[in-house]
């Protein structure tokens, strides 16, 4: 899990969601991963993907429901928007 925490902290976040979905293929049941994936899921702004790993997380590690957080928004994806736009109206008119 290091490798991959480090490829997520350098930015190769397609690679480690790979990796992660890899290691959840073979071990279905692990915690760590389905949490980590979850949080990749959605920092990539995948909402339903994030959603289905967090319900999946509280069926098998209930007690680790405490440890899921976050308000199922995309960090930056809501800017964009407004950012295009800014973009075409250089005046912000």
């Amino acid at each position: 899990m290091e490798d991959i925490n480090e490829m997520i902290a350098g930015g190769n976040l397609v690679v480690a969601l790979a990796l992660l979905t890899e290691k959840l293929t073979k071990e279905p049941e692990n915690v760590e991963a389905l949490k980590l994936r979850g949080e990749l899921l959605l920092r990539m702004g995948d909402k339903q993907g994030a959603q289905e790993d967090a319900r999946r997380l509280m069926e098998i590690a209930p007690d680790m429901a405490a440890e899921i957080s976050g308000d199922f928004t995309a960090k930056g994806v809501e800017q964009r928007p407004k950012r295009r736009i800014s973009n075409l109206n250089p005046l912000g008119i």
